[in-house]
């Protein structure tokens, strides 16, 4: 059976999404294909048209409100007045890296897309530490040891070494304190996080394939 709109594949068979809707067309990126697409089908949320000023420039587009399916792989997102759920994966999927390594970090990517940035920041400081143990570092030690490490080895390249006294107040901050990480700390970490994974295992491993 090939796949349509108003379907789902679970566990290599298609679920069919009940009483699909006619939408108002919305643009936006699918949380489980990264696929940007703009979607008129899913299931309608009744706005009161009351709640909203008519004079807003705005006004038709806040009342595109609903549950929309992918057409390409028949996930739902939630979409209301600019606000998505699931939110997006931040940052850039890998290929080449070692699987329990991108495990966490897509984990990480996915915190990022539920607005759960404190858990960005404890993840990638996870990995962080890991890159540097498997690299040669001592363990049990602190963050800005391994970071320093990482940098102290050449790990880090030298157009990034300007985020590491960053990368370093971040990562012990959310390691020493109950605080609550921000958008820009997390988005922050994860970058640079990105960054080692590339040079670390993506491109070494896409030179090989090249050899």
């Amino acid at each position: 059976m090939t796949q349509a709109i108003s379907q789902i594949q679970i566990a290599g068979n298609y679920a069919r999404w009940d009483k699909i809707q006619q939408l108002p067309s919305l643009d936006y990126v699918c949380w489980h294909c990264n696929t940007r697409i703009s979607s008129d089908i899913g299931y309608r949320l009744a706005v009161p048209a009351t709640i909203y000023n008519s004079s807003d420039p705005s006004y038709p587009d806040l009342l595109k409100a609903g549950i929309y399916l992918c057409h390409r792989c028949g996930y739902p997102t939630f979409l209301l007045d600019g606000k998505q759920v699931p939110g997006i994966a931040f940052g850039k999927a890998f290929q080449h890296v070692p699987e329990e390594v991108n495990d966490v970090y897509n984990e990480a990517r996915n915190c990022f897309g539920a607005n759960s940035f404190t858990a960005v920041v404890l993840l990638c400081r996870k990995i962080l530490m890991h890159i540097g143990v498997e690299q040669g570092a001592e363990e049990d030690k602190s963050f800005k040891y391994y970071v320093d490490y990482l940098s102290d080895h050449n790990l880090i390249t030298a157009t990034s070494l300007s985020w590491v006294d960053k990368i370093r107040k971040v990562g012990n901050q959310a390691n020493h304190e109950l605080t609550q990480n921000t958008k820009y700390e997390a988005k922050d970490i994860l970058t640079f996080t990105s960054m080692l994974l590339a040079t670390t295992y993506e491109y070494p491993a896409m030179e090989q394939e090249l050899d």
